[in-house]
């Protein structure tokens, strides 16, 4: 969404959250396309990926991340949160401007540990500040990442990203 075109960004797999109460209906509803689950589903782990010959695999979440580090994500607030978007005449809801750059920083500085993605990561926090430049409210942003004791993750992400990829973010995000 945030780059603008598909093929500027490659993917792995396709991430959807969907409400705890919905986890079944929408496996099953993958199921029904031809997906197969490549594992039991498991509360605790917050995510099953399916499968599909040809296809690139989806992972259903109900959580943002396993969490083994002691944050603290308010699931519920990302869905009030969250944004509806026009995408090939659909309105699926997104991660609000504050919400998605502060998930791309959980993701690079917690889930992919030791940086093994390279820049990619940091591309992302950039194309994401360049596509919402003008709506973010950097306070809320480092707020959030306070309250859910991840701000020193996210203020290494941004730093990161500032000084390698050159993105632009205020001075008052970029303190720890």
């Amino acid at each position: 969404w945030v780059y603008g075109n598909i093929a500027l960004r490659t993917m792995d797999d396709i991430d959807l959250m969907v409400g705890l109460s919905d986890v079944s209906a929408a496996c099953q509803a993958l199921s029904q396309l031809g997906y197969q689950s490549m594992s039991c589903v498991k509360m605790d782990a917050k995510t099953v990926t399916f499968v599909r010959p040809g296809a690139t695999p989806i992972e259903i979440h109900w959580g943002v991340e396993r969490n083994t580090y002691g944050f603290q994500i308010d699931v519920g607030s990302l869905w009030s949160r969250s944004i509806s978007v026009n995408v090939e005449c659909a309105g699926p809801l997104v991660l609000c401007p504050e919400d998605l750059i502060l998930h791309i920083c959980l993701h690079t500085a917690y889930h992919h540990t030791g940086f093994h993605l390279g820049l990619r990561p940091l591309c992302d926090i950039s194309a994401a500040v360049r596509h919402y430049r003008h709506s973010i409210n950097w306070a809320d942003l480092t707020a959030r990442a306070d309250g859910a004791r991840v701000g020193k993750g996210v203020y290494l992400a941004l730093s990161l990203a500032h000084e390698l990829v050159g993105v632009d973010i205020p001075e008052h995000a970029l303190k720890s």
